[in-house]
């Protein structure tokens, strides 16, 4: 049973975010007290910036502080290992194996059509055009 309400209390009475629920005032302050969550008092406030105060630290001390954690030697090899690895059949979703990926460049390379090497491969077409043209599987020759 639907109940008409003029265009004011409606505005009041029905939430945006969450369509057809109708709220009154009180609760949605009691949500809105809920989401803001715990006031803290002006002295609190002035503690914890004071506090913080000192926690700024310069361009030159994170260098300093980065350069004693990591040299650069080990920094270009932690940067090395994290490349290309998930590259190819290395990546857990990988569909194909790059003996299948030449096999196709090879057979569209000796002339057959794309339409034929989906339905010898079923793969979409978009997959094998990529592979063609080098967009996907780029460093395999």
């Amino acid at each position: 049973m639907k109940v008409k309400y003029e265009q004011k209390e409606t505005k009041e009475k029905i939430s945006i975010a969450n369509k057809g629920k109708i709220r009154t005032k009180e609760t949605k302050e009691k949500i809105s007290k809920g989401l803001t969550g715990i006031k803290r008092s002006p002295e609190n406030n002035e503690k914890n910036r004071l506090r913080n105060i000192g926690r700024i630290v310069s361009e030159e001390t994170r260098k300093k502080l980065r350069n004693r954690v990591y040299s650069e030697e080990s920094r270009m090899k932690m940067s090395l290992s994290s490349k290309n690895m998930n590259i190819g059949t290395k990546n857990g979703m990988a569909k194909l194996s790059e003996k299948i990926v030449l096999n196709i460049r090879k057979d569209y390379k000796n002339g057959k059509t794309i339409k034929e090497l989906i339905d010898i491969y079923q793969i979409k077409y978009q997959t094998i055009y990529k592979i063609i043209k080098r967009i996907r599987w780029n460093w395999l020759y």
